[in-house]
């Protein structure tokens, strides 16, 4: 695997995810939910945002503000890994399945965009039962 974290081939041409194809309202809706709860403007495209796993990292510091998790700078594809991999982790502390959450390559590399949105979703659901503050999807 490359271990270059931007999303280029050799040639410096933007490589093309693959996978189910995204709904865009959804992910304008959980991006945005996601910016609000960072209180950081992140965009729209959930792939170049999230990618790298910090942003997970501060939303789940943001909504579990009792257990503050530390995110490895991501120079590498394995720190984007790792990040990624922690999020997943703690997040399933608070029994979201492994079905609701998304595999570590689904973000990293792209390949199901529309199952990392329904996993961020899960996870929100599922720390609001436990009785964190959780502001509403808008």
């Amino acid at each position: 695997m490359d271990e270059n974290p931007k999303d280029s081939g050799n040639d410096g041409s933007v490589r093309k995810r693959v996978g189910p194809k995204v709904n865009s309202s959804q992910e304008k809706r959980v991006m945005k939910w996601i910016g609000r709860c960072i209180r950081e403007s992140i965009g729209e495209d959930a792939y170049g945002a999230l990618r790298d796993g910090v942003a997970l990292i501060k939303l789940y510091n943001a909504l579990c503000p009792d257990m503050h998790l530390e995110y490895v700078k991501p120079t590498t594809l394995e720190d984007q890994k790792q990040n990624i991999e922690l999020f997943l982790d703690y997040a399933q502390d608070f029994e979201v399945s492994a079905e609701d959450l998304f595999e570590v390559e689904h973000l990293l590399e792209g390949t199901n965009i529309p199952q990392v949105l329904y996993g961020i979703e899960a996870f929100a659901r599922h720390i609001e039962i436990c009785g964190f503050v959780v502001p509403p999807f808008q």
